[in-house]
Order: C-alpha cells, then sequence, then structure tokens
C-alpha cells in the first residue's frame, strides 16, 4: 500500500505542478495548497477535474472543502480509487 501512495504522490506533485509556480520536486506532501502553494479555488477545482480524469473517480464538493494539504489529495484519491 505504500508504494501506491508513492505512486499516487507523485502523479499529484506532476498535475499540481501544472497549476501553480513550483516543480513538481519542490512540492512536499505536508504543503497546503492554498497557503503554502498559493492556490487560488479556481486552481483547486481545476486540479480536482485532472485528477478525476486521471484517476477515473469523481470528487464531490464536500470532499474537495476538506482538502487542505497535498496528503489530503493522495489520501481521497487512495480512498476513492480503492
Amino acid at each position: 500500500m505504500h508504494m501506491k501512495m508513492n505512486n499516487i504522490e507523485s502523479k499529484v506533485n506532476q498535475i499540481l505542478s501544472q497549476f501553480i509556480d513550483a516543480n513538481e520536486d519542490e512540492i512536499n506532501i505536508e504543503d497546503e495548497l492554498i497557503a503554502d502553494l498559493g492556490m487560488t479555488s479556481f486552481d483547486m477545482v481545476s486540479m480536482i477535474g485532472e485528477i478525476e480524469m486521471e484517476y477515473d473517480i469523481e470528487i464531490d464538493m464536500e470532499t474537495l472543502k476538506e482538502i487542505k494539504t497535498v496528503a489530503d489529495v493522495c489520501f481521497f484519491i487512495e480512498k476513492l480509487d480503492e
């Protein structure tokens, strides 16, 4: 399971780097999407759309409200992709 989470984190960082001014390797699992990475709400919705397409999952608005960090994104992907 740990390997799967590493793969998810790597892909999430790749997707995130499209929306922020940072490279994949500069993104940390504990980074807050808005406070640390400077994402806007539009960035968040766009990023979630990319993730939904990549993993063929659906993240509802209630779940989106709970996502604060990179780790949260990875956790919800793993949970929904089981």
